[in-house]
């Protein structure tokens, strides 16, 4: 079993209208959650034509229903997009593939 040494809060996205009925996205708090993070690679993204550092991280949270690709985690400082959500064991744990722009 995992040490989950962190505290995690994982955010949904809800979207809203502005004053100007411009849309406008902000994130709410689904869940706060104790959690470990694991390092593993880190690389270079170009989107629009601008570079930019990622580091790819494993979070890893007790099972807990409802997590998407959509959310992000803010853990230690730092805020992650959720890349992909994988059950370990039979609703055991979970781990979240996770990228941290730089």
């Amino acid at each position: 079993m995992r040490l989950l040494s962190s505290t995690a809060v994982i955010k949904q996205p809800v979207s809203s209208r502005d004053a100007y009925g411009a849309l406008v996205t902000t994130w709410t708090t689904f869940a706060t959650v104790r959690a470990s993070i694991n390092s593993s690679r880190g690389g270079e993204d170009e989107p629009h034509g601008t570079q930019r550092g990622t580091l790819n991280h494993a979070i890893f949270i007790r099972y807990l229903a409802g997590i998407n690709n959509l959310m992000r985690v803010e853990i230690e400082g730092r805020t992650l997009e959720v890349l992909a959500v994988v059950e370990q064991g039979r609703k055991h744990m979970i781990e979240l593939s996770c990228r941290e722009l730089l």
